[in-house]
């Protein structure tokens, strides 16, 4: 879940700079909107997309996965005195409990906007059905509904209203509304999610803007419209607004010249971003089957040479995948790359702690003690231990692929034994044996 969250927000921020690099000046509205959407269901699919056995066959993203297992890859830090957990404790309360604020906050907004709707008069005007509000709040919209106080209104004024309520309800805007305000709520520690949802309410009011210009509403007249009601009270934020902020924007907009069709040419580089997403989403996994070097002593001679060994074989098995002449063989060859005599490296669904990584770090961090020979001799370093997950969950063959000290190696290696079963990995829908590497860093203090 943690790995999940942290995925999607990265990807929220990066898809967000892109957009706003490339679309955020254009007057494609429509595409922008797509866009904007697309952000969301790309960094919530992402993670679920696996091209594992590309990435392991391909020498050039199986080096990026080989630095980013001794760089960037999750470790669990020991310390001389033991390492409790309570700061994670602590971002998880404040974690939910700015979802429950937020939460509360919409679900508070919406029965406001129900109440609204079922107490207020609805009539029809210009033929179209509204809602008359008697506060002094600006006209506002939310799925089929509008609102609006005629007597506030004179009839030029009241027309460009519902021209432009009835815009936001004809092209569903609230859906867009809503859906940003969710994953506000998920993801409210992350700025790039605020500004992501205001790039999308805006976007909305400039599609509307645009409708009502297109209507034959003569375009100054409309702005200074939009001008009176700048400092009329607003409602709640899940609505569509009609005098949503910044009107700054929206002025220059309706006022700038409408961008050629060539330029619609660019919206075609997204497919490069995601398909570079794609390949860092599915980094991690590949990274955590790769077998960190071992340190170069005596008692480490023979794992040096069986790793050289099968290093030569995946590259000789890549260089065949390239030569294959057919879609069977290139299959074949890479079965080679990702498996051997039934133990897997990478496969579909790779292997999971009871409660996903987040536990699983928990566990570590409360089992592992610091060797207090290795404490007294000042001794320090990141041991990594490899073990194989069974075709149920049972630890297999836990060994110390880095070595540091027997002392912090045997600690290592002692709680590795003693996990519980995990959620073993998955190829094809079967349930296979996979191998996994744990790094656990011992520092003084």
């Amino acid at each position: 879940m943690l790995i999940y969250l942290i995925k999607f927000n990265i990807a929220i921020m990066l898809l967000y700079g892109f957009y706003r690099l490339l679309f955020s000046r254009d007057t494609f509205f429509g595409y922008r909107r797509a866009v904007l959407l697309g952000i969301y269901a790309i960094a919530l699919l992402l993670p679920f997309v696996d091209i594992n056995g590309w990435i392991a066959a391909n020498e050039t993203t199986q080096h990026m996965a080989t630095v980013y297992a001794e760089v960037m890859l999750p470790e669990v830090v020991i310390t001389a005195s033991k390492v409790h957990l309570s700061w994670m404790t602590i971002v998880w309360v404040t974690y939910i409990g700015g979802i429950v604020v937020l939460s509360t906050r919409f679900l508070t907004q919406l029965l406001t906007i129900c109440r609204l709707a079922s107490r207020s008069k609805a009539t029809r005007i210009e033929g179209k059905k509204v809602h008359v509000i008697n506060e002094n709040g600006s006209p506002f919209s939310f799925f089929h509904w509008i609102f609006v106080n005629p007597n506030a209104q004179e009839q030029g004024q009241l027309h460009e209203v519902l021209v432009h309520e009835q815009a936001h309800v004809d092209q569903n805007h609230s859906i867009d509304a809503v859906l940003a305000e969710l994953f506000t709520i998920i993801c409210w520690f992350n700025p790039f999610i605020w500004l992501l949802k205001r790039e999308i309410r805006i976007n909305l009011e400039f599609l509307a803007d645009r409708h009502v210009i297109e209507e034959g509403s003569n375009p100054k007249t409309y702005q200074y419209h939009l001008l009176g009601l700048a400092y009329h009270q607003n409602v709640a934020t899940i609505s569509n607004n009609f005098n949503v902020l910044p009107l700054k924007k929206r002025i220059q907009m309706m006022n700038k010249r409408r961008t050629k069709s060539i330029g619609k040419a660019k919206y075609l580089l997204s497919i490069p971003l995601v398909a570079a997403l794609l390949v860092v989403s599915n980094i991690e996994s590949v990274a955590r089957s790769i077998v960190s070097e071992p340190q170069v002593t005596q008692k480490t001679v023979t794992p040096v040479r069986k790793k050289v060994a099968v290093r030569k074989k995946h590259v000789n098995a890549v260089k065949r995948l390239k030569t294959a002449e057919n879609t069977t063989q290139k299959q074949n060859q890479l079965k080679d790359i990702i498996s051997e005599d039934g133990v897997y490296e990478v496969v579909e669904q790779m292997p999971e702690f009871p409660g996903g990584v987040s536990k699983l770090m928990t566990y570590l961090n409360t089992n592992v003690k610091y060797p207090a020979k290795a404490q007294e001799k000042g001794i320090q370093g990141r041991v990594v231990v490899q073990f194989v997950v069974d075709r149920d969950g049972s630890i297999l063959n836990p060994k110390v692929v880095r070595a540091v000290d027997p002392s912090l190696d045997k600690e290592a290696l002692r709680v590795v034994k003693s996990m519980p079963k995990w959620k073993p990995g998955k190829q094809k829908g079967k349930n296979v044996k996979v191998k996994y590497n744990i790094p656990v860093s011992f520092k003084l203090s």
